[in-house]
């Protein structure tokens, strides 16, 4: 699991705008799922060092011509690394508590599909530190954990909500989807 759990932190580091699907596959014997990843969501790592990663986690893996990696496995063996990753994840977390990484960061909470994050603030530090910047862990770590967990690409979301210590009241609501739709919007491309 150490070196899958390896693969997974490394989606905190990278912005995701990923694809994935997460069907049963109900025509083995034993239930299994499919989970398929764009290829740049693994890193820098070998045809084959995908395939031996996945093999030591008991993992079936094919590498597809499109860019895509598709992991098949037991329901079982993706709540295990899904897990993994949240660990992963609240470790991450509480070190960039403990370090001051985000100015002004007290504390996070999030739903259990990471598509929702209440962030609390000093706010008076955060905004005039520019936190806002140094949020993009949460919308990888929830992109990344909606991907692992089957999401299909058009329902991933990550909504970041931004809480006054003070007050408890909310000052900015951040959605990673809709900032990716209004990027897409027809005429952006136009020259």
């Amino acid at each position: 699991m150490k070196k899958l759990g390896i693969i997974l932190l490394l989606l905190l580091m990278v912005g995701v705008a990923g694809c994935g699907s997460g069907e049963p596959d109900t025509s083995a014997e034993e239930k299994t799922v499919t989970v398929t990843v764009p290829r740049n969501v693994i890193g820098d790592q070998s045809d084959e060092e995908i395939k031996e990663n996945a093999q030591s986690e008991d993992i079936s893996v094919s590498i597809g011509e499109d860019d895509s990696v598709t992991y098949t496995m037991t329901p079982e063996k993706q709540q295990e690394l899904l897990l993994g990753f949240k660990n992963h994840f609240e470790e991450s977390l509480q070190t960039a508590l403990d370090n001051g990484e985000v100015p002004g960061l007290v504390n996070v909470s999030y739903n259990d599909d990471m598509s929702a994050f209440d962030v609390t603030v000093n706010r008076e530090a955060f905004q005039s530190q520019n936190g806002e910047e140094k949020l993009g862990m949460l919308y990888s770590a929830g992109t990344a954990y909606q991907l692992y967990a089957g999401r299909p690409e058009e329902e991933i979301d990550v909504t970041v909500t931004l809480l006054d210590q003070a007050t408890n009241d909310a000052f900015g609501t951040y959605s990673m989807r809709e900032v990716f739709n209004a990027q897409q919007s027809p005429g952006d491309n136009a020259d």
